[in-house]
């Protein structure tokens, strides 16, 4: 196979841009996203956290799996409300520019 006949699959669109850098290091595409994602992965882990020393708190399983599940919902709502408070608000944006 020569080199003229592969095909380059680098785009060189402006949305891409930001996944170039000159530094060194993880890098991800801006997104109105991210901080509902950096939440997530701070719900996740002290959920895990709250796994790993709930019975320590309580002997009863019933105590424990309320906990953990009041644990659960709640970070669903959080993640749920923050979710559609950044899509309402970069909606809005849009229809505000005509978009």
């Amino acid at each position: 196979m020569s080199t003229s006949s592969t095909t380059n699959t680098t785009s060189h669109r402006p949305e891409d841009a930001s996944l170039t850098t000159s530094r060194p290091g993880f890098t991800i595409a801006p997104s109105p996203f991210n901080g509902v994602k950096f939440e997530l992965g701070v719900v996740l882990v002290l959920g895990v956290l709250l796994f790993l020393v709930q019975g320590k708190l309580s002997d009863s399983l019933w105590v424990q799996s309320l906990l953990l599940g009041a644990y659960g919902l709640t970070g669903m709502g959080w993640i749920v409300f923050r979710t559609r408070q950044v899509l309402d608000r970069h909606q809005g944006r849009d229809h505000r520019h005509g978009a």
